[in-house]
C-alpha cells in the first residue's frame, strides 16, 4: 500500500504541474496500473494501463517503444481478466512494435513474445501465419 500511496501522491503533483495529457503523467499512471494489478485491482490497473496509453499514443505516434510498454502492460491486465482475445491483440501489436525498433532478440521483444505465446497456449488457438 505504500508504493500505491506514493504513486499516487506523485501522479497528483504532476498533473497539477503538467496537466492530465503530459508524458510524465503517463509515466505515473502507468507505474499505478502496475501496483493495481499487484494488488489484485484489475479494472482500476486496465483503466490506468488504458489512460497511460492513450497520452502516450497522442505524444509518441502509435509505433513507438514506450507506447509498446503501455500496450504490453493491458494485455497483462487484460490476459489476468481472462480476456485472452483482446490480450493477444494487445502483445501482437506490442510485439510488432518492439520488433520494428528494437529487433527480434531484443529483451523486451523477447518478454513480450513470451507473454503472447502463453496467450496463445492458454487459449488454445493457433499463432496466426498471415
Amino acid at each position: 500500500m505504500v508504493a500505491r500511496a506514493a504513486f499516487e501522491r506523485a501522479l497528483a503533483l504532476d498533473e497539477a504541474t503538467y496537466g492530465p495529457s503530459h508524458p510524465t503523467v503517463a509515466i505515473h499512471v502507468n507505474n499505478l496500473g502496475s501496483v493495481l494489478r499487484d494488488l489484485g485491482e484489475l479494472a482500476a490497473a486496465r483503466t490506468a494501463f488504458e489512460r497511460a496509453l492513450a497520452v502516450a499514443e497522442v505524444t509518441y505516434g502509435l509505433n513507438h517503444p514506450t507506447v509498446a510498454i503501455y500496450v504490453n502492460n493491458l494485455g497483462s491486465v487484460l490476459r489476468d481478466l481472462g480476456e485472452l482475445a483482446a490480450a493477444r491483440t494487445a502483445f501482437e501489436q506490442a510485439v510488432q512494435i518492439f520488433q520494428t525498433f528494437l529487433g527480434v532478440g531484443h529483451p523486451s521483444t523477447k518478454t513480450v513474445q513470451a507473454n503472447l505465446d502463453a496467450v496463445i497456449q492458454t487459449s488454445g488457438a493457433s499463432p496466426d501465419t498471415t
